[in-house]
């Protein structure tokens, strides 16, 4: 996937999310089916995954402090990186608490639904000023996939909404 791609995928996908959470009701919105997360703890789940890579894709020069590593110039295929986060997903793979939601009340939808339009805008602008090579030249950790190049954490971001997303929409039904 070319860097204009990901920005229009993790934009559109992360504005259709927030369209649907904003249309929930509140009993929607602060429902649990079979103990699984209320959508308004999902909203905050990917919030609270997004805002640090914000901070991260901030500069190149940053990357190069931080010293996450640079990888061999290549990036796996976004369906390689899917389908290793989903065999995690089948060992029974969690979240870490620092990306663990709290409970969301409905009155603060509003506030996080913005916060979170406000990060993606910030990191699809992020995205934007790097070139396709840096994409693929340095590393990010990620806490269960290990060491992802730029471009692989943004084809795993894209995908852990959409499986947020699906799990929100099935949990509904």
């Amino acid at each position: 996937m070319k860097k204009e791609d990901i920005i229009d995928r993790l934009s559109t996908n992360h504005n259709d999310f927030i369209g649907f959470i904003n249309s929930l009701s509140q009993k929607e919105f602060e429902s649990a089916i079979r103990e699984k997360w209320t959508p308004g703890q999902q909203l905050e789940h990917i919030y609270l995954g997004l805002r640090p890579l914000t901070g991260v894709l901030q500069s190149i020069e940053f990357l190069i402090q931080k010293n996450f590593g640079r990888s061999n110039g290549k990036s796996r295929d976004y369906d390689t990186v899917v389908e290793e986060y989903r065999a995690l997903l089948k060992t029974g793979l969690k979240t870490t608490e620092r990306f663990e939601p709290k409970t969301i009340k409905f009155e603060n939808r509003d506030e996080l639904a913005e916060k979170l339009a406000s990060t993606v805008d910030q990191l699809c602008a992020n995205i934007g000023k790097l070139s396709e090579q840096e994409l693929d030249d340095f590393f990010i950790p990620h806490p269960a996939l290990k060491n992802l190049t730029i471009r692989e954490m943004m084809y795993f971001t894209i995908y852990h909404l959409e499986h947020h997303y699906n799990q929100v929409k099935q949990n509904l039904k």
